[in-house]
Protein backbone atom coordinates (compact mmCIF):
# COMPACT_ATOMS: atom_id res chain seq x y z
CA UNK A 1 0.00 0.00 0.00
CA UNK A 2 3.01 2.39 0.50
CA UNK A 3 4.13 1.55 -2.64
CA UNK A 4 1.31 2.38 -4.20
CA UNK A 5 0.65 5.65 -2.21
CA UNK A 6 4.30 6.55 -3.78
CA UNK A 7 3.20 5.80 -7.08
CA UNK A 8 0.30 7.84 -6.74
CA UNK A 9 1.94 11.15 -5.59
CA UNK A 10 4.50 10.72 -8.52
CA UNK A 11 1.70 10.59 -11.34
CA UNK A 12 -0.50 12.96 -9.46
CA UNK A 13 2.51 15.26 -9.59
CA UNK A 14 3.53 14.57 -13.29
CA UNK A 15 0.32 15.44 -14.24
CA UNK A 16 0.14 18.60 -12.04
CA UNK A 17 3.79 19.67 -13.97
CA UNK A 18 2.12 18.65 -17.41
CA UNK A 19 -0.84 20.84 -16.45
CA UNK A 20 0.86 23.44 -15.17
CA UNK A 21 3.53 23.64 -18.31
CA UNK A 22 0.07 23.56 -20.63
CA UNK A 23 -1.38 26.39 -18.98
CA UNK A 24 1.74 28.38 -19.33
CA UNK A 25 1.83 27.63 -23.06
CA UNK A 26 -1.54 28.81 -23.26
CA UNK A 27 -1.04 32.51 -21.62
CA UNK A 28 2.34 32.60 -23.85
CA UNK A 29 -0.22 31.86 -27.17
CA UNK A 30 -2.64 34.79 -25.46
CA UNK A 31 -0.09 36.69 -25.20
CA UNK A 32 1.13 36.63 -28.13
CA UNK A 33 -1.81 36.77 -30.10
CA UNK A 34 -2.12 39.85 -28.35
CA UNK A 35 1.06 41.27 -29.30
CA UNK A 36 0.45 40.52 -32.93
CA UNK A 37 -2.93 41.83 -32.64
CA UNK A 38 -1.59 45.51 -31.00
CA UNK A 39 1.08 45.61 -33.39
CA UNK A 40 -1.21 44.93 -36.38
CA UNK A 41 -3.55 47.71 -35.36
CA UNK A 42 -1.06 50.29 -37.68
CA UNK A 43 0.46 49.57 -40.31
CA UNK A 44 3.55 52.60 -41.69
CA UNK A 45 2.51 54.16 -44.71
CA UNK A 46 5.78 55.76 -46.84
CA UNK A 47 3.76 55.49 -50.31
CA UNK A 48 1.70 58.60 -50.54
CA UNK A 49 2.32 61.29 -53.72
CA UNK A 50 3.01 64.57 -51.89
CA UNK A 51 2.44 67.78 -53.94
CA UNK A 52 0.11 71.09 -54.17
CA UNK A 53 -3.94 70.15 -54.35
CA UNK A 54 -3.44 67.15 -52.91
CA UNK A 55 -4.54 65.54 -49.51
CA UNK A 56 -3.26 62.80 -47.29
CA UNK A 57 -6.62 62.35 -45.34
CA UNK A 58 -10.65 63.41 -46.13
CA UNK A 59 -13.86 62.56 -44.28
CA UNK A 60 -14.04 60.84 -41.03
CA UNK A 61 -13.82 56.89 -40.04
CA UNK A 62 -17.17 55.33 -39.32
CA UNK A 63 -16.18 55.38 -35.79
CA UNK A 64 -16.96 59.42 -36.64
CA UNK A 65 -13.15 59.74 -34.30
CA UNK A 66 -10.01 58.94 -36.91
CA UNK A 67 -9.30 60.64 -39.92
CA UNK A 68 -9.31 58.46 -43.51
CA UNK A 69 -6.64 58.14 -45.61
CA UNK A 70 -7.07 60.12 -49.11
CA UNK A 71 -4.03 61.16 -51.69
CA UNK A 72 -6.69 62.18 -54.07
CA UNK A 73 -7.55 66.06 -55.10
CA UNK A 74 -9.25 68.61 -52.99
CA UNK A 75 -12.72 68.96 -53.13
CA UNK A 76 -15.28 71.69 -52.87
CA UNK A 77 -17.76 71.27 -49.88
CA UNK A 78 -21.67 70.99 -50.79
CA UNK A 79 -23.38 71.37 -47.66
CA UNK A 80 -24.37 75.26 -46.94
CA UNK A 81 -24.35 75.12 -42.56
CA UNK A 82 -20.88 73.31 -43.36
CA UNK A 83 -19.48 75.88 -45.55
CA UNK A 84 -20.87 78.67 -43.08
CA UNK A 85 -19.41 76.58 -40.21
CA UNK A 86 -15.68 76.66 -42.13
CA UNK A 87 -16.27 80.36 -43.27
CA UNK A 88 -16.30 80.73 -38.96
CA UNK A 89 -13.76 78.78 -38.05
CA UNK A 90 -11.23 78.67 -40.92
CA UNK A 91 -12.28 81.59 -43.18
CA UNK A 92 -8.61 81.24 -44.99
CA UNK A 93 -10.32 78.18 -46.91
CA UNK A 94 -13.12 79.77 -47.53
CA UNK A 95 -14.90 79.63 -51.35
CA UNK A 96 -11.93 77.23 -52.09
CA UNK A 97 -11.43 72.96 -52.54
CA UNK A 98 -10.20 71.98 -48.98
CA UNK A 99 -9.23 68.06 -47.77
CA UNK A 100 -12.21 68.41 -45.12
CA UNK A 101 -15.64 67.24 -45.77
CA UNK A 102 -18.60 68.39 -43.68
CA UNK A 103 -18.48 65.91 -41.13
CA UNK A 104 -15.14 67.19 -39.93
CA UNK A 105 -15.72 70.57 -39.90
CA UNK A 106 -18.96 70.18 -37.97
CA UNK A 107 -16.87 67.93 -35.76
CA UNK A 108 -14.19 70.19 -35.75
CA UNK A 109 -16.29 73.69 -34.82
CA UNK A 110 -17.85 71.58 -32.00
CA UNK A 111 -14.52 70.73 -30.48
CA UNK A 112 -12.22 74.02 -30.81
CA UNK A 113 -14.60 75.60 -28.55
CA UNK A 114 -12.67 74.83 -25.54
CA UNK A 115 -9.88 76.70 -26.85
CA UNK A 116 -11.56 79.29 -28.22
CA UNK A 117 -13.11 79.98 -24.65
CA UNK A 118 -9.35 80.29 -23.63
CA UNK A 119 -8.06 82.42 -26.71
CA UNK A 120 -10.96 84.03 -28.49
CA UNK A 121 -10.82 87.58 -26.64
CA UNK A 122 -7.27 88.07 -27.76
CA UNK A 123 -7.79 88.35 -31.89
CA UNK A 124 -4.35 87.70 -33.12
CA UNK A 125 -3.55 84.57 -30.50
CA UNK A 126 -6.69 82.72 -31.36
CA UNK A 127 -6.27 83.54 -35.39
CA UNK A 128 -2.79 82.57 -35.39
CA UNK A 129 -3.72 79.12 -33.04
CA UNK A 130 -6.36 77.91 -35.00
CA UNK A 131 -4.81 78.72 -38.34
CA UNK A 132 -2.37 75.69 -37.29
CA UNK A 133 -5.31 73.32 -36.56
CA UNK A 134 -7.20 74.19 -39.88
CA UNK A 135 -4.15 73.74 -42.37
CA UNK A 136 -3.73 70.42 -40.81
CA UNK A 137 -7.51 69.63 -41.07
CA UNK A 138 -8.41 70.83 -44.59
CA UNK A 139 -5.40 72.85 -46.29
CA UNK A 140 -5.50 72.14 -50.20
CA UNK A 141 -2.07 71.44 -49.56
CA UNK A 142 -1.97 69.21 -46.89
CA UNK A 143 0.22 66.59 -48.27
CA UNK A 144 3.16 69.55 -48.97
CA UNK A 145 3.64 69.65 -44.99
CA UNK A 146 2.06 66.50 -43.53
CA UNK A 147 2.67 62.48 -43.18
CA UNK A 148 1.34 59.82 -42.39
CA UNK A 149 2.78 57.63 -40.14
CA UNK A 150 0.85 54.63 -38.99
CA UNK A 151 -2.89 53.61 -39.52
CA UNK A 152 -5.81 51.69 -38.33
CA UNK A 153 -7.05 48.88 -39.87
CA UNK A 154 -9.53 49.50 -42.90
CA UNK A 155 -13.07 50.66 -41.03
CA UNK A 156 -15.07 51.53 -43.72
CA UNK A 157 -15.50 50.40 -47.25
CA UNK A 158 -11.49 49.20 -46.88
CA UNK A 159 -10.90 52.30 -46.23
CA UNK A 160 -7.57 52.87 -43.81
CA UNK A 161 -7.85 55.30 -40.92
CA UNK A 162 -4.81 57.62 -40.12
CA UNK A 163 -3.27 56.85 -36.25
CA UNK A 164 -0.73 59.33 -36.42
CA UNK A 165 1.04 61.91 -38.53
CA UNK A 166 4.19 63.89 -38.83
CA UNK A 167 3.47 67.93 -39.81
CA UNK A 168 6.94 69.59 -40.21
CA UNK A 169 6.28 73.49 -39.80
CA UNK A 170 9.24 76.23 -39.96
CA UNK A 171 10.77 77.02 -37.43
CA UNK A 172 10.31 80.93 -37.25
CA UNK A 173 6.35 80.01 -37.58
CA UNK A 174 6.94 77.81 -34.28
CA UNK A 175 7.98 81.09 -32.81
CA UNK A 176 5.91 83.45 -33.64
CA UNK A 177 2.80 81.28 -33.40
CA UNK A 178 3.77 80.70 -29.25
CA UNK A 179 4.97 84.76 -29.35
CA UNK A 180 1.45 85.70 -30.28
CA UNK A 181 0.03 83.71 -27.53
CA UNK A 182 2.74 83.66 -24.72
CA UNK A 183 1.49 86.87 -22.62
CA UNK A 184 -2.89 86.26 -23.33
CA UNK A 185 -4.15 85.88 -19.74
CA UNK A 186 -7.35 83.73 -18.40
CA UNK A 187 -8.68 84.45 -14.74
CA UNK A 188 -4.60 86.26 -13.91
CA UNK A 189 -2.81 82.73 -15.18
CA UNK A 190 -1.04 82.63 -18.73
CA UNK A 191 -3.63 80.88 -20.79
CA UNK A 192 -0.81 79.03 -23.17
CA UNK A 193 0.22 77.57 -20.14
CA UNK A 194 -3.47 75.97 -19.39
CA UNK A 195 -3.21 74.26 -22.55
CA UNK A 196 0.23 73.26 -22.61
CA UNK A 197 -0.66 71.92 -19.43
CA UNK A 198 2.66 73.52 -18.20
CA UNK A 199 3.23 77.25 -16.58
CA UNK A 200 6.68 77.34 -18.24
CA UNK A 201 5.10 76.86 -21.30
CA UNK A 202 7.50 77.18 -24.83
CA UNK A 203 6.89 76.50 -28.56
CA UNK A 204 8.21 72.96 -28.05
CA UNK A 205 6.38 71.65 -25.26
CA UNK A 206 2.86 73.73 -26.99
CA UNK A 207 3.35 71.38 -29.74
CA UNK A 208 4.25 68.28 -28.06
CA UNK A 209 1.22 68.62 -26.11
CA UNK A 210 -1.04 69.68 -29.22
CA UNK A 211 -0.28 66.24 -30.54
CA UNK A 212 -0.86 64.22 -27.67
CA UNK A 213 -3.99 62.13 -28.85
CA UNK A 214 -3.78 61.10 -25.04
CA UNK A 215 -5.30 64.64 -24.28
CA UNK A 216 -6.52 66.82 -27.36
CA UNK A 217 -6.80 64.77 -30.14
CA UNK A 218 -8.12 61.52 -31.81
CA UNK A 219 -4.56 60.98 -33.11
CA UNK A 220 -0.77 61.86 -32.25
CA UNK A 221 0.84 64.08 -34.26
CA UNK A 222 4.62 64.51 -34.25
CA UNK A 223 5.61 67.96 -34.80
CA UNK A 224 9.14 68.42 -37.07
CA UNK A 225 9.98 71.94 -36.45
CA UNK A 226 12.83 73.41 -38.83
CA UNK A 227 13.70 72.97 -42.18
CA UNK A 228 12.63 70.22 -44.70
CA UNK A 229 13.38 66.71 -44.24
CA UNK A 230 12.71 65.52 -47.36
CA UNK A 231 12.47 67.11 -51.14
CA UNK A 232 8.97 66.15 -51.09
CA UNK A 233 7.95 68.03 -48.01
CA UNK A 234 7.83 71.93 -47.43
CA UNK A 235 7.52 73.10 -43.94
CA UNK A 236 3.95 75.10 -42.99
CA UNK A 237 4.79 78.47 -42.74
CA UNK A 238 1.44 80.38 -43.08
CA UNK A 239 1.02 84.20 -42.86
CA UNK A 240 1.05 84.84 -38.58
CA UNK A 241 0.89 87.58 -36.74
CA UNK A 242 3.64 87.95 -33.75
CA UNK A 243 2.76 90.58 -30.99
CA UNK A 244 -0.79 89.78 -29.06
CA UNK A 245 -1.59 93.83 -29.75
CA UNK A 246 -1.90 93.39 -33.26
CA UNK A 247 -5.48 92.78 -35.00
CA UNK A 248 -6.07 89.38 -36.50
CA UNK A 249 -5.72 89.28 -40.78
CA UNK A 250 -9.91 89.71 -40.30
CA UNK A 251 -9.01 92.98 -38.76
CA UNK A 252 -10.93 91.81 -35.69
CA UNK A 253 -10.01 93.88 -32.55
CA UNK A 254 -6.80 93.67 -30.65
CA UNK A 255 -6.06 92.18 -27.21
CA UNK A 256 -6.83 94.82 -24.37
CA UNK A 257 -4.55 95.02 -21.81
CA UNK A 258 -6.22 92.85 -19.15
CA UNK A 259 -5.46 90.08 -21.77
CA UNK A 260 -2.09 91.13 -22.60
CA UNK A 261 0.49 93.66 -20.96
CA UNK A 262 2.39 94.62 -24.26
CA UNK A 263 -1.09 96.18 -25.30
CA UNK A 264 -0.64 98.63 -22.96
CA UNK A 265 1.04 101.84 -23.69
CA UNK A 266 3.84 102.57 -20.44
CA UNK A 267 2.38 105.24 -18.77
CA UNK A 268 -0.90 103.58 -18.48
CA UNK A 269 0.69 100.38 -17.56
CA UNK A 270 1.95 102.31 -14.21
CA UNK A 271 -1.08 103.90 -13.58
CA UNK A 272 -2.78 101.11 -14.01
CA UNK A 273 -0.65 99.55 -11.10
CA UNK A 274 -1.58 102.69 -9.14
CA UNK A 275 -4.99 102.36 -9.79
CA UNK A 276 -6.56 98.86 -10.62
CA UNK A 277 -9.72 99.79 -11.86
CA UNK A 278 -8.36 102.00 -14.53
CA UNK A 279 -8.29 100.00 -17.52
CA UNK A 280 -5.28 100.78 -20.39
CA UNK A 281 -6.44 101.13 -24.02
CA UNK A 282 -5.12 98.31 -26.67
CA UNK A 283 -3.30 99.77 -29.75
CA UNK A 284 -5.07 99.09 -33.25
CA UNK A 285 -3.14 100.11 -35.93
CA UNK A 286 -4.60 102.56 -38.38
CA UNK A 287 -4.18 100.02 -41.01
CA UNK A 288 -6.80 97.74 -39.68
CA UNK A 289 -9.57 100.05 -38.35
CA UNK A 290 -10.31 99.79 -42.14
CA UNK A 291 -8.44 98.84 -45.91
CA UNK A 292 -9.73 99.74 -49.01
CA UNK A 293 -10.59 97.29 -51.21
CA UNK A 294 -10.24 97.95 -54.51
CA UNK A 295 -9.63 94.82 -56.83
CA UNK A 296 -13.58 93.53 -56.25
CA UNK A 297 -15.34 92.49 -59.72
CA UNK A 298 -18.56 94.69 -60.00
CA UNK A 299 -21.13 93.00 -62.26
CA UNK A 300 -24.83 91.55 -62.31
CA UNK A 301 -24.63 88.32 -60.19
CA UNK A 302 -22.01 89.12 -57.86
CA UNK A 303 -21.75 89.79 -54.37
CA UNK A 304 -19.13 92.33 -52.24
CA UNK A 305 -19.89 90.33 -49.00
CA UNK A 306 -21.58 87.10 -47.84
CA UNK A 307 -21.92 85.62 -44.02
CA UNK A 308 -20.93 87.20 -40.82
CA UNK A 309 -17.34 86.96 -39.31
CA UNK A 310 -16.83 84.86 -36.12
CA UNK A 311 -18.12 87.53 -34.10
CA UNK A 312 -21.28 87.50 -35.94
CA UNK A 313 -21.45 91.25 -36.40
CA UNK A 314 -19.23 92.25 -39.17
CA UNK A 315 -20.36 90.99 -42.64
CA UNK A 316 -17.40 89.10 -44.77
CA UNK A 317 -15.78 90.16 -47.66
CA UNK A 318 -17.28 87.92 -50.67
CA UNK A 319 -16.90 88.87 -54.61
CA UNK A 320 -18.11 85.32 -55.64
CA UNK A 321 -21.46 84.53 -57.38
CA UNK A 322 -25.01 85.14 -55.27
CA UNK A 323 -26.19 81.77 -53.81
CA UNK A 324 -29.13 79.73 -53.56
CA UNK A 325 -30.62 79.55 -49.55
CA UNK A 326 -31.25 75.81 -48.47
CA UNK A 327 -32.62 76.08 -45.18
CA UNK A 328 -36.17 76.05 -44.76
CA UNK A 329 -36.94 78.56 -41.87
CA UNK A 330 -34.37 80.89 -43.39
CA UNK A 331 -36.23 81.01 -47.13
CA UNK A 332 -39.43 81.01 -44.77
CA UNK A 333 -38.04 84.10 -42.69
CA UNK A 334 -36.76 85.60 -46.16
CA UNK A 335 -40.28 85.35 -47.42
CA UNK A 336 -41.89 87.51 -44.80
CA UNK A 337 -38.45 90.15 -44.41
CA UNK A 338 -37.58 90.48 -47.63
CA UNK A 339 -39.78 89.60 -50.16
CA UNK A 340 -38.48 91.12 -52.98
CA UNK A 341 -35.60 88.58 -52.73
CA UNK A 342 -37.45 85.24 -52.68
CA UNK A 343 -37.34 82.20 -55.11
CA UNK A 344 -33.71 83.71 -55.87
CA UNK A 345 -30.04 83.72 -55.50
CA UNK A 346 -28.53 85.88 -52.72
CA UNK A 347 -25.51 87.67 -51.05
CA UNK A 348 -26.76 86.60 -47.64
CA UNK A 349 -26.67 83.43 -46.00
CA UNK A 350 -29.19 82.03 -43.02
CA UNK A 351 -27.00 83.88 -40.36
CA UNK A 352 -27.17 86.77 -41.82
CA UNK A 353 -30.81 86.36 -42.47
CA UNK A 354 -31.71 85.47 -38.48
CA UNK A 355 -29.33 88.60 -37.23
CA UNK A 356 -31.74 90.56 -39.49
CA UNK A 357 -34.79 89.30 -38.51
CA UNK A 358 -33.87 89.75 -34.63
CA UNK A 359 -32.58 93.41 -34.72
CA UNK A 360 -36.27 94.29 -37.03
CA UNK A 361 -37.95 92.88 -33.79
Amino acid sequence: HSLQRKFALRAWCLIFVFVSMGFKLYLFVLTLGAIIKVRCQYTVTDSLVHEKGRCVTYGLSENNIHYNVYNGQAKELTDSEAITLLEEVCPMFQNQPVCCDDAQVTLFASKIKMAANLLKHCASCWANFRTLLCQEMCSPDQSTFMEILETYPAYYNGVLAARSFRTSVTEEYAVKLFDSCKDVTMFGMKAIGLICADMDCTYESLLTELGDNSSHAPFYTEYHVGDSRTNMITPLEPDVLTHCWEPSLQCEEACACEDCPAACDSEETVSKKKKKKKKGTSKMPTRCQYTVADSLVHEKGRCVTYGLSENNIHYNVYNGQAKELTDSEAIAVLEEVCPIFQNQALCCNTTQISSLTTRLI
